[in-house]
């Protein structure tokens, strides 16, 4: 069994996290892909909305299609959410699983700062993303050989765009899948 890991805060999710799924999904003959909603992101700010809420939204995100699926891995476990122990606790879950995890080109040039690198290298495949302004050829060399690039629109949208646009009471449709939309504006999340 293939598995795709795309992990984050999620806060809120939105559709260049579901482009990326479904691109890695095609292109790495992947047999689904598991969103895990970070439950405290060591290397990031707080998120704004609370874990319940971001898997909400995942989940949200995810119905309807069959081969997406969220994850409270993190958010059970508690504490920081550090890519290797989710990887060992997913390998204990699915044992004989190839574990293929799918990060932003910018997570990827960032490697060496993760906990526990070559942990990750030794459990699991590396799909990156690309993203706007990322130059790929600045990864580092233990990467390059376990990695596969993903041939894949860059949108520049994050969830940090999505957040002050909600903010600044500027439309988010066409951002988000509209019941990510609705939930967000029904529980009056990220709003002063």
């Amino acid at each position: 069994m293939k598995i795709g890991i795309l992990g984050g805060s999620f806060d809120p999710i939105h559709i260049a996290h579901l482009i990326i799924a479904e691109d890695a999904l095609w292109q790495c003959e992947l047999d689904f892909v598991l969103f895990v909603v970070n439950a405290h992101p060591p290397h990031k700010k707080a998120p704004e909305a609370d874990a319940e809420d971001r898997y909400r939204m995942v989940e949200l995100a995810a119905a309807g299609h069959p081969r997406f699926k969220p994850s409270r891995i993190e958010i059970e476990r508690g504490g920081d959410s550090y890519t290797a122990e989710t990887l060992r606790d997913l390998l204990r879950l699915h044992p004989g699983a190839s574990l293929h995890l799918i990060v932003g080109a910018d997570s990827a040039l960032d490697f060496s700062a993760w906990k526990n690198p070559e942990a990750v290298i030794e459990m699991s495949n590396i799909i990156v993303a690309p993203r706007p302004g990322s130059d790929l050829a600045k990864m580092e060399p233990r990467l390059r050989g376990r990695t596969q690039i993903l041939q894949s629109p860059t949108l520049e949208l994050s969830s940090t765009l999505i957040r002050t646009r909600i903010h600044e009471g500027q439309p988010i449709r066409f951002l988000v899948p509209d019941a990510v939309e609705q939930y967000i504006r029904n529980h009056r999340l990220y709003t002063a």
